[in-house]
C-alpha cells in the first residue's frame, strides 16, 4: 500500500511539470540605429544565452524524461508487485472465507441439533408440566377433600365432646341424687326396723346410724359399679363417701339452676352462693350459670382458636402469656399456656372491638382452671358481652372510668368522712375511682386479694351480675376505713390498698357483712342512675 501511494505521487509530479508553461516576453518599442546595433547585438547574446538556456533546458528535459521514464518502469514494477501481493492476499482471505463458511456450516448444523433437542425437550417439558398440573390438582383435591373430612370429623369430634360433657354432668348429678335419696330413704328404714324391734323405746346413736347407713351405701354401690372421671386438669368425679348435706344441697341447687329459668330472683340460691361455691361443685355451677345466659355454638371455638389474630393482637398476647400466673395449681405448663393462648386468640377473633385487652388473660386462666378449654371461651364472651357493662376493655374503655367514678360517688354518700379525708390526700387524682379501676380491670384476680376470696366473689358476679363488683369495691375501702383515715398522701393509701394481705380468708365474714349489709340500701336502678351520670360526665 505504501508503494502504491509513492507511485501515485509520482505521476502527479509529472502531470505538473507538463503542465508548467514559459512566461510571456514584454512588448517592443522602437529603437535608433546605436540602439538597433546595441539591441542586435544583446540580443545576439541573449539569442546565444538563450541557445544555450534552451540546450541547457532541453538537456533537462532529456533528463528528466529519462528519470520519469526510470520511475514510470519503478512504479510499474512496484504495482505489478503490489498487485501479485493483492492476489496472494486475495487468494489467503479467500481460502479463510472458505474455512470460515465451513466452521458456519458446522455451526449450523449443530445449532439445528440442538435447536431439535431443545425442541424435543420442550415438548417433553410440556408434557411433564401437564401431567405435574394434574398431580398436583388431584392432591389439592385430595387435601381438599382430607380437610373437609377433618372438618366433619372436628364438628362430630365436638359434637361428641359437648354430649359426652352434658352426659357427664347428668350423670353426676343423677348420682349425687341418688346418693341423697338412698341416705334418706336408709336413714328412714333404719328407724322403721328400729320402731318395728324396740317399738321405739330406743334411740340409735349417731354413730351406728352413720354406720348403717354406709352400709346401705355400700351394698347399693356393688350393685351399680361405675366410675366416672373427667379428662380436664380439675376433677369432677362423684364423692366415694356417703353424701353430706352439703352434698344434697348443691345437688339440688344445681339441678334448680338448670331447670329453673327464674332462679336469679331465688333468695336461697343467691345466699348460698354469696358465702361460696366449694371447689368440688364450683365447676358444675359455673358452667350451669353458663348456659343460661349465653347460647353456645357447636364448631364456632375450633374455627376462631386455629385463626390468627392481627399482629398487634398476637404480639401483646405473647407478651402477656408468660405474666400468667395460675393461682390454683403452681404448675403452669407449657401445654396449659398453649390452651390459654388459644383461648384468648378465639375471643380476639370473634369481638373485633375488644380484641385484647390486659386483664382477658387472667380472667381466661381462672376459667380454664375449672372449666374445659372451649368453655373457657365461652366463659370470657360471658363476662364482657353480659355480665359487664359495655366499652369495659374497649380502646377508650368508658365503660370502667365510669363504673370508678361511680364508686366515688357512692362512697361519698356510704362514708363521706372516709371518701373527704382521701380526696384530701390528693388533690389532682381521685385515688378511690383510679383504685377501683385496678381492681374492675381484673374482676379482683390480684396478687392483694386471697384466691379463696376472689373465688367467692366470682361466684356472686356469675349468679347476679355486675353490681357485686360495685358493693365489693365499697366494702374494702369501708372495711379498711381505720388504716386509710391514718394515711396522710395518697403513697399512704396506696400502700394500705396493695399489700398483699389486703383480703384473707379470715376476713371474709366481716367484708361481706359491709359488701351485703352495711351499704344497703343498694339497688340495681340506684347504681344504672348513677353510672348513666358518671357516663354523661366523662
Amino acid at each position: 500500500m505504501r508503494k502504491a501511494k509513492r507511485l501515485t505521487k509520482r505521476i502527479q509530479k509529472a502531470f505538473v511539470l507538463e503542465s508548467s508553461v514559459s512566461p510571456v516576453p514584454p512588448p517592443r518599442k522602437s529603437l535608433s540605429s546605436t540602439e538597433l546595433r546595441i539591441s542586435a547585438l544583446s540580443s545576439s547574446q541573449k539569442s546565444n544565452s538563450s541557445q544555450s538556456i534552451h540546450h541547457r533546458r532541453s538537456s533537462n528535459e532529456d533528463v528528466s524524461i529519462e528519470s520519469d521514464d526510470s520511475d514510470s518502469a519503478r512504479s510499474s514494477r512496484s504495482s505489478s508487485k503490489l498487485d501479485a501481493e493483492l492476489r496472494l492476499e486475495n487468494e489467503n482471505l479467500q481460502e479463510q472465507l472458505s474455512f470460515l463458511l465451513i466452521k458456519i456450516a458446522e455451526k449450523d448444523n449443530i445449532i439445528h441439533g440442538l435447536d431439535s433437542k431443545n425442541r424435543i425437550l420442550d415438548d417433553q417439558l410440556r408434557e411433564g408440566e401437564s401431567t405435574m398440573r394434574l398431580w398436583i390438582n388431584q392432591l389439592k383435591n385430595e387435601i381438599l377433600s382430607l380437610k373437609e373430612d377433618n372438618k366433619k370429623k372436628d364438628t362430630a369430634l365436638v359434637a361428641y365432646q359437648e354430649q359426652n360433657m352434658l352426659l357427664n354432668e347428668e350423670i353426676l348429678e343423677l348420682n349425687g341424687r341418688r346418693k341423697c335419696e338412698v341416705m334418706q330413704a336408709s336413714f328412714h328404714a333404719a328407724q322403721k326396723n328400729e320402731n318395728k324391734e324396740y317399738g321405739g323405746s330406743r334411740k340409735y346413736s349417731e354413730a351406728s346410724d352413720c354406720s348403717l347407713i354406709e352400709s346401705f351405701l355400700i351394698e347399693d354401690d356393688e350393685e351399680n359399679s361405675a366410675s366416672i372421671e373427667d379428662e380436664s386438669e380439675f376433677v369432677l368425679v362423684a364423692d366415694q363417701e356417703a353424701p353430706d348435706t352439703e352434698t344434697c344441697v348443691w345437688e339440688e341447687t344445681i339441678s334448680g339452676i338448670k331447670n329453673n329459668h327464674q332462679w336469679p330472683n331465688n333468695n336461697n340460691v343467691k345466699l348460698l352462693i354469696r358465702q361460696g361455691v366449694p371447689p368440688r361443685f364450683r365447676p358444675r355451677v359455673w358452667r350451669a350459670l353458663m348456659n343460661h345466659q349465653i347460647v353456645l355454638r357447636l364448631g364456632l371455638y375450633s374455627s376462631l382458636a386455629n385463626t390468627q389474630p392481627d399482629e398487634v393482637v398476637v404480639k401483646q398476647i405473647a407478651l402477656d402469656l408468660p405474666r400468667t400466673k395460675r393461682w390454683l395449681l403452681n404448675d403452669y405448663s407449657p401445654q396449659f399456656r398453649e390452651k390459654l393462648r388459644r383461648v384468648l386468640w378465639a375471643f380476639a377473633n370473634y369481638n373485633k372491638n375488644i380484641g385484647y385487652c390486659q386483664g382477658l388473660n387472667r380472667i381466661a386462666c381462672l376459667a380454664l382452671e375449672h372449666l374445659y378449654e372451649e368453655d373457657a371461651f365461652y366463659f370470657l364472651r360471658l363476662v364482657t358481652e353480659t355480665l359487664l357493662p359495655q366499652d369495659y376493655y374497649s380502646e377508650n374503655m368508658a365503660g370502667i372510668r365510669a363504673d370508678g367514678a361511680l364508686i366515688s360517688e357512692i362512697l361519698s354518700e356510704k362514708a363521706p368522712r372516709l371518701s373527704e379525708h382521701l380526696r384530701s390526700t390528693d388533690l389532682h387524682l381521685d385515688i378511690v375511682a383510679t383504685v377501683a379501676t385496678n381492681w374492675l380491670l381484673v374482676i379482683f384476680i390480684d396478687p392483694s386479694i386471697d384466691i379463696t376470696v376472689t373465688l367467692k366473689i366470682w361466684d356472686a358476679f356469675l349468679f347476679e351480675g355486675n353490681k357485686v363488683l360495685i358493693r365489693w369495691c365499697i366494702a374494702i375501702f369501708m372495711y379498711n376505713e381505720d388504716k386509710l383515715l391514718k394515711c396522710s398522701d395518697s403513697s399512704q393509701v396506696m400502700q394500705v390498698l396493695r399489700t398483699n394481705k389486703l383480703l384473707e380468708p379470715k376476713d371474709f365474714d366481716r367484708i361481706q357483712n359491709f359488701a351485703y349489709n352495711r351499704i344497703n340500701p343498694f339497688s340495681k336502678k340506684y347504681v344504672e342512675s348513677v353510672r348513666r351520670k358518671m357516663l354523661c360526665d366523662l
